[in-house]
């Protein structure tokens, strides 16, 4: 069955307005349960909405999320009357969004932007706050290898000795994981899980290792927040001039949109254009160095370099 033409009905007032599990069984659908925080599992069916969910799902102002809320009724620019189903909803401390996930590349679009111009119209008329999350604001450098990392243990469990020694633990300055660990006698599962279940913050724009330094939240690190999401990128202010019903004022970065591509982390030897890296040539592994895998997993991890 087609997504225009499956029927909508809300059979469960407090659950989702579609199950994509089982109205799109034919996509890669998969969903996630956080006691607490989301009310029944927050399914996705992409992988930008599965780590605009993790990352949601990290966020210290996050209180509360829905996929799938709730079905909202508009009036389309000639006047016919539609129905949209938004991704998620969330609450936060302070206020409720309603979110819709696509990739930036779509989102800019002709088509896309004449039919999500209504919808954030309708959403401005009825005074809730709409907001867009792409890819190009989810997938945010080191940040976002942070959040693929401690999204593991978002479900993990902690223990209360755990909780207690942390809760002991008064500083008013940040010190790294390593320290900590040996401060407290803490394995690094139990200082991930901390962090990933917002007991504990860090800076999320340095790569995560046992040098990072963390601190208890505002103290003086802060944690993750929803507001930090909608306001990564570039094209933050065209997401948010779209998501009032406005058109993206600025046309030329609105093209750009439309070819946006995560880049990758770090260019290699096989990667360079128009000129060779300039750093020290590497050597090959020795065999008391060859890891277990794939020849060419085996061949792609020199660590070393020439002496």
């Amino acid at each position: 069955m087609s997504r225009k033409k499956q029927k909508v009905k809300k059979s469960d007032p407090n659950g989702p307005a579609r199950n994509l599990i089982a109205a799109a069984s034919y996509r890669t659908t998969g969903g996630v349960f956080i006691e607490g925080l989301t009310p029944y599992p927050a399914e996705h069916e992409s992988y930008t909405e599965r780590y605009a969910i993790a990352s949601l799902v990290l966020c210290h102002d996050v209180v509360q999320i829905k996929s799938q809320p709730d079905v909202e009724s508009y009036i389309d620019a000639h006047g016919k009357k539609r129905r949209y189903i938004p991704d998620l909803s969330v609450n936060t401390k302070y206020l409720e969004l309603t979110i819709e996930v696509k990739t930036l590349n779509y989102l800019f679009q002709p088509k896309a932007i004449n039919k999500y111009q209504q919808i954030g119209h309708h959403y401005r008329n009825s005074k809730k706050r709409f907001v867009f999350l792409t890819d190009a604001q989810i997938e945010d450098g080191e940040r976002f290898k942070n959040i693929k990392i401690l999204f593991r243990y978002a479900h993990s469990h902690l223990p209360n000795t755990t909780l207690e020694k942390l809760s002991t633990w008064c500083s008013e300055s940040a010190v790294s994981i390593a320290n900590l660990m040996d401060l407290l006698e803490l394995e690094l599962v139990e200082v991930y899980t901390a962090i990933a279940q917002k007991h504990l913050c860090i800076d999320w724009n340095l790569p995560l290792s046992k040098d990072s330094l963390i601190s208890h939240t505002n103290k003086p690190l802060q944690g993750l927040s929803i507001e930090h999401l909608i306001s990564s990128s570039r094209y933050g202010y065209l997401l948010e001039q779209l998501a009032m019903g406005d058109s993206p004022s600025n046309k030329r970065l609105l093209v750009a949109g439309t070819t946006w591509r995560q880049p990758k982390a770090q260019l290699n030897a096989f990667s360079s254009v128009g000129a060779f890296q300039r750093e020290d040539a590497m050597r090959d592994l020795t065999k008391d160095e060859l890891r277990a895998g794939t020849v060419w997993s085996r061949r792609n991890r020199a660590p070393g370099k020439a002496n």
